[in-house]
């Protein structure tokens, strides 16, 4: 099943952003994930995930607001910081093929586990071809 032209499709699209990304690269590597990091992953990395979807208007259903979380975690404050601010400008406002917008929703930090989170919520407009 291709899923290219499905809405559950949309992380590749938003992974291929985050990877093309030099600033961020040089911050995490490879170390984008969706949805959970790989066991024994070393810090700072991104996790990435849709969070949900709405029509976005049209009769025919070929448009969708789509709602994406990108998590970053790091064992310092600093670069949590960093890394979302290069997630942020990897994603905000660019497109892809079937991305017309991406748009910043809300930003939280948190301390979890000796861990500092920063997570973005993203809402994405997407479109069928």
């Amino acid at each position: 099943m291709n899923t290219a032209n499905s809405v559950t499709g949309i992380g590749a699209e938003v992974y291929a952003l985050l990877k093309a990304s030099k600033e961020l690269t040089a911050i995490v590597g490879d170390k984008i994930y969706p949805m959970i990091a790989d066991e024994g992953t070393t810090f700072p990395f991104v996790v990435y995930q849709r969070s949900g979807t709405a029509a976005a208007g049209d009769k025919d259903g070929s448009e969708q607001r789509v709602s994406v979380a990108v998590t970053v975690a790091a064992d310092n404050y600093r670069a949590s910081v960093e890394a979302a601010t290069a997630a942020l400008e990897a994603l905000q406002n660019h497109t892809t093929e079937h991305i017309d917008d991406i748009r910043l929703d809300s930003a939280a930090e948190a301390w979890y586990n000796d861990t500092f989170l920063q997570t973005l919520n993203f809402s994405l407009l997407w479109h069928k071809n």
